[in-house]
């Protein structure tokens, strides 16, 4: 079993095993950093892996399509969520964890808080955070061509808010980074409009290969959820 098949149905055998609300992206991070070290499956967990956008250049900038102004906004380190690793093998894992507002009861210090406290927060902007998600799997594709090491690669999406299980419409700014099933034909994920303030503070990218989405249900703490997992494998 390679390290990219163990890693995904470990992560799969935690979401579908979560008995209480997440709190925050933060929360799904340090969680599931936890339980990853307690399989026994790797030799090392760790989080918030940097590198310096560097390290890619100038292969990264080739695969950029961007305006002048997205260039400054881009980042000079990028950052891994998890990054596991046996046997001198390496597997980064990027998280996204975006809600729509639940409120209830709240659990602080042993005790129950009864009352309508905001449990998850609304993420709003859809299109960022479908942008986002893609820009993970980007990531995640140039780090795997940088270094031998690395085999592979997880992009996770964790989600209460079944907007982004959604069609995109047609003439939508970003239908390029649709996250429906069977949606995006093209490696290519760009926006349709480049001269909006979302496109000029994002730069599209060009992917190796088309992934395919499967969303997945599960239900936390009595809340329907929905999570997606791409693998970037180069073997395949």
């Amino acid at each position: 079993m390679t390290l990219l098949n163990t890693a995904q149905a470990d992560i799969q055998q935690w979401l579908n095993g979560q008995q209480t609300l997440l709190f925050n992206e933060h929360d799904m991070q340090m969680n599931l950093a936890i339980y990853l070290q307690q399989t026994g499956h790797y030799d090392k967990v760790d989080l918030e892996y940097s590198l310096p956008r560097s390290l890619f250049e100038p292969k990264l900038s080739k695969r950029l399509i961007f305006s002048a102004k997205s260039v400054k906004k881009l980042e000079n380190e990028f950052y891994i969520d998890l990054v596991v690793s046996k046997g001198g093998e390496f597997l980064p894992i990027e998280l996204k964890y975006k809600t729509k507002k639940i409120s209830g009861d709240i659990f602080r210090f042993g005790s129950q808080i009864t009352g309508d406290y905001q449990i998850l927060k609304n993420h709003r902007a859809s299109d960022t955070n479908r942008y986002k998600f893609w820009w993970d799997v980007f990531r995640l594709e140039i780090i795997n061509e940088r270094f031998g090491q690395v085999k592979g690669g997880l992009a996770v999406f964790l989600t209460n808010d079944n907007i982004y299980m959604s069609a995109v419409g047609q003439t939508s700014n970003n239908v390029n980074f649709s996250m429906a099933v069977d949606r995006v034909a093209s490696p290519e994920r760009t926006w349709l409009n480049k001269d909006k303030r979302t496109a000029k503070d994002n730069p599209g990218f060009v992917l190796n290969k088309v992934y395919p989405i499967k969303w997945d249900n599960l239900v936390i703490a009595g809340v329907p959820f929905f999570y997606t997992m791409v693998a970037v494998d180069f073997n395949n």
